[in-house]
């Protein structure tokens, strides 16, 4: 992308690749079952609802974030 652009109404893109939305944002919930089956890759971000966290893949492991 060369310039700034609206990919919906709420994502705006740009061209450095960060974004910036005007609305919330609600992560994928996994159990920590579903979750291990993943491929995961580090910044990966999901709601783990076995344990009620959010939590990212980082270092090559999951992390729960406070």
């Amino acid at each position: 992308m060369s310039k700034t652009e609206r990919i919906t109404g709420d994502l705006t893109i740009d061209p450095t690749g960060n974004f910036k939305v005007s609305a919330p944002i609600v992560a994928q919930s996994l159990t920590t079952t579903q979750r291990n089956s993943l491929t995961a890759i580090n910044g990966m971000i999901i709601y783990n609802s076995t344990l009620s966290k959010l939590q990212a893949y980082a270092g090559g492991a999951w992390v729960s974030l406070h």
